[in-house]
């Protein structure tokens, strides 16, 4: 088992109702179960977060790096229309 330490929490009072209301309705075993769920959960999107943030570093970098090809937005445009026109007959040829 691992090693755990003791840490004592003041919770508002209507969150401490909360908390003793799930734990009577067999939500949880204790309230010790219920925080640490919470804080598992916490620790979870935290690190998911981190990762978040260093993905849009990274990305940012790469926009912003002197290898990025930018073209006008009339062709951009122009492309997408192109694309997606083709998609449209080539959907309604497949129906026929």
């Amino acid at each position: 088992m691992p090693q755990t330490e003791m840490l004592s929490v003041a919770l508002p009072a209507e969150m401490m109702a909360e908390v003793r209301e799930s734990v009577e309705a067999g939500e949880y075993a204790s309230s010790n179960e219920l925080v640490r769920e919470a804080l598992q959960e916490w620790s979870v999107r935290r690190h998911l977060e981190i990762a978040d943030v260093a993905a849009l570093r990274s990305a940012l970098a790469e926009v912003d790096s002197p290898d990025t090809v930018y073209l006008p937005m009339d062709e951009v445009f122009d492309r997408l229309e192109a694309k997606y026109k083709a998609l449209a007959q080539e959907a309604s040829l497949t129906k026929s």
